[in-house]
């Protein structure tokens, strides 16, 4: 009897368990309005509303609705119940404002909501009781708009509604391809309504839903908001297959299909590239600062890094190509696995930053030309890379017992005023530096290496009269070796997976960097990656990177000198690449022009690409001819990226911004072709700075590869018309390596030596 009871108890409450666990899954919510039909009557495609404006009805609404649900369905696992769809005559503007409410009720703390639409959009003049700093009011318009005193809905009124939904913790998602659809959601920017499209400005009305026209930025509290293109730009449609669809929303779907996982950012940053490739005039919006790294729905963290590549060539004459290339870390030889049929595909050549030729080397007969489109692959081996750019020496490390009696010895010393203490930096290039080499495992000797002097000398101590008498009124620098631990940790790390950017030498002499150490203050030692030539004026890559004070915790320093390696080896990776060239009479004819407006006395850069600067001197990049080369070069449109690599190590992407109405590519045809205006810097600091121009038939699938925020925190680069904006750190992505074949694409840099000196203005 008592294991009866027992049983039903043990029942109760594992079904307890079970509803608690049911009632605390969030819930996925979905609206979406599309209006094709704004008349009524299908054979009516243009009318005049109640209030004498002009209205046409659509082409691609509907299908947008029906390829967006479908795609939160199969990739963000929202359930067809929970979507609701107002088509045409059933998106008045009751019923639209009525089911956010409704949902809204329904929505608790943790749930997701997002809304589409598509339609036609507008801008509204504002009532005189009821003004907005920006004096126009985003619209979008319900199809019921012919009726009589039937407002259009404007952001004023969709702020108010959709706040209803982050102020109980949903995460909201709105999503909206209509014109002047950059800020629907809220009315405290300013633009100007010169647009002409075919829907007129609404007349103001007096707001009878808003009570209070203060808006709330929504994007302040976790929403994530996309608009199909600026507010004063016109949202466009085009056709598919001979269905219409709108140019946002294909554009936005086709990279979730590629990619849903990808970040909202990289997801949008696609979405850009794909609308720019059929080159329509727009260009989205995003906001939503929290939900950037995060997946479009706001779930989990975005990824940097595409695990699956689609197949997006394949022929019957047996050519395939993949959609991944350079700048996805693959090399010739690699190969990929298909996901579902589990083919693999061999890369033959890789043939741009975005794209490879590729063999089927294993076939299960599951793969089909005609589904050869929708094939996903994904890494399955990695070949090896020899002479990787980037080669570390991680010192001569020594115990901890040892290190401790050397830095109590190198706290003594420091007591010395005669010689002047300093670290290596871009600045700072130390006369003599001290070093310790082991000889074994327990002995091991101090050296000292001078500027301008003798050859290297061995002393048995730090306190040897003549090394202090050598010393003395000398900039030098005492460098301390690593702990053995730390060593241990950072082999363990790099041996985890394949790395082809970094391979560890056995000497500072075949090394880029060695792992070092320093006093700070006499008191603490911090640890970082410094630049075995830093004697060496012509070197490329940064003197130092950041360096982190060593604690107990040796797991939490790895991790941050982990981090700067793999950036390290980023910055390595392109100032080593090159445009392959099989066909050395081939030249392409266009370059960075990088002209100083402060003193224009000033040489432009030379035939080998460098040029010098004051820190004070306005520099104003553009893309032009090359005046070297006359030939053109396939005489086609080219997508290009502007990046800088300043002398700490960070990169930005100059050109094209992202989340900007900056993002128009110099397309390029025919015989004549104008100097494009890119952007105008100012360098901060002195030492090299790299500018970077790479020019490829495909768009750049994830820009994220052209910024690292680098191995010295402060930004090094100010604009003056440009801004340019240091994107997310992607120090956890794979590696990459060199490019053996020739493709079309290529890359140019130029050197600017940057000098520290005041120039007085004229």
């Amino acid at each position: 009897m008592k294991h009866k009871y027992f049983l039903i108890l043990f029942s109760l409450l594992i079904c307890s368990m079970i509803q608690v666990r049911a009632q605390t899954k969030p819930n996925k919510y979905m609206l979406c309005v599309g209006i094709n039909n704004y008349s009524g009557d299908s054979k009516i495609s243009t009318f005049k509303t109640w209030d004498d404006r002009e209205i046409k009805n659509l082409h691609g609404c509907l299908n947008d609705v029906d390829t967006i649900s479908k795609l939160f369905q199969k990739y963000y696992q929202f359930d067809k119940v929970n979507i609701v769809k107002l088509l045409d005559q059933q998106a008045s503007r009751n019923a639209i404002m009525d089911s956010l409410k409704a949902i809204a009720n329904r929505c608790r703390k943790g749930d997701y909501f997002v809304f589409f639409y598509s339609g036609h959009g507008s801008y509204g003049s504002e009532n005189t009781n009821q003004k907005t700093i920006k004096g126009y009011r985003n619209t979008i318009v319900p199809a019921n708009a012919k009726d009589k005193n039937v407002y259009d809905i404007d952001n004023v009124e969709f702020n108010a509604l959709f706040y209803n939904f982050v102020k109980k913790g949903v995460k909201l998602t709105v999503i909206t391809d209509c014109c002047h659809s950059g800020t629907n959601t809220r009315g405290a920017t300013l633009f100007d309504a010169d647009s002409s499209r075919e829907v007129e400005s609404a007349p103001p009305h007096a707001g009878a839903f808003v009570e209070n026209i203060h808006t709330i930025r929504l994007d302040s509290l976790g929403a994530l908001t996309i608009g199909a293109c600026q507010d004063n730009q016109e949202s466009k449609e085009m056709t598919l297959e001979s269905k219409a669809f709108g140019a946002f929303t294909i554009s936005f779907c086709r990279a979730i299909t590629e990619w849903p996982m990808a970040s909202a950012e990289n997801l949008y940053e696609r979405t850009l590239a794909k609308i720019g490739l059929i080159r329509k005039e727009q260009n989205p919006n995003m906001e939503g600062s929290k939900r950037l790294n995060l997946d479009i729905i706001g779930s989990k963290e975005g990824e940097y890094r595409r695990q699956a590549f689609p197949l997006y060539r394949f022929d019957t004459t047996g050519y395939k190509e993949i959609k991944a290339g350079f700048l996805d870390g693959l090399l010739d030889g690699d190969i990929l696995v298909e996901q579902k049929s589990k083919d693999s595909i061999r890369i033959l050549a890789v043939l741009g930053p975005s794209n490879s030729s590729v063999e089927i080397i294993n076939s299960t007969k599951k793969f089909k030309i005609a589904n050869g489109f929708n094939a996903q692959f994904s890494v399955l081996n990695l070949v090896s890379n020899t002479e990787p750019p980037l080669k570390v020496f991680l010192g001569n490390s020594v115990s901890e017992e040892q290190l401790n009696r050397f830095t109590t010895v190198a706290k003594e010393l420091f007591q010395n005023r005669n010689i002047n203490w300093v670290i290596p930096s871009v600045n700072t290039v130390p006369e003599a530096v001290l070093f310790y080499k082991a000889d074994t495992a327990l002995n091991g000797q101090w050296k000292l290496n001078r500027n301008k002097g003798n050859a290297t000398k061995t002393y048995p101590d730090l306190k040897t009269d003549e090394l202090i008498s050598l010393l003395n009124k000398k900039n030098v620098y005492l460098q301390l070796p690593p702990e053995n631990s730390l060593t241990k940790n950072i082999t363990k790390r790099l041996a985890e997976k394949i790395n082809r950017n970094i391979k560890i030498v056995n000497s500072a002499q075949q090394a880029d960097y060695v792992l070092a150490g320093h006093l700070v203050d006499s008191s603490r030692i911090e640890y970082g990656w410094e630049n075995t030539h830093l004697n060496d004026s012509t070197t490329d890559l940064p003197i130092t990177t950041d360096f982190f004070s060593y604690t107990n915790e040796t797991n939490k320093i790895t991790d941050s000198l982990m981090n700067r390696l793999t950036i390290l080896s980023k910055l390595a990776y392109w100032l080593s690449i090159e445009t392959p060239i099989k066909d050395s009479s081939l030249r392409f004819p266009y370059s960075i022009s990088i002209k100083n407006k402060t003193q224009k006395n000033k040489p432009d850069a030379d035939r080998k690409n460098k040029m010098r600067a004051d820190m004070t001197d306005l520099l104003e990049i553009s893309f032009v001819e090359d005046k070297y080369t006359k030939m053109k070069w396939d005489n086609v449109r080219l997508f290009i990226y502007l990046f800088s690599m300043d002398p700490k190590g960070n990169m930005n992407l100059i050109y094209p911004q992202p989340r900007t109405s900056i993002f128009n590519y110099p397309w390029i045809k025919g015989d004549y072709f104008e100097p494009t205006y890119l952007a105008t810097v100012k360098h901060t600091s002195p030492g090299k700075y790299h500018y970077f121009l790479l020019a490829c038939k495909d768009p750049v699938i994830n820009r994220s590869v052209f910024n690292q925020h680098g191995v010295k925190r402060s930004g090094e680069i100010v604009t003056s018309d440009n801004p340019l904006e240091i994107l997310m750190s992607d120090s956890d992505a794979d590696q990459r390596g060199a490019v053996r074949t020739f493709g079309n694409w290529l890359l140019k840099r130029v050197d600017i030596i940057t000098e520290d000196k005041t120039v007085a203005k004229k």
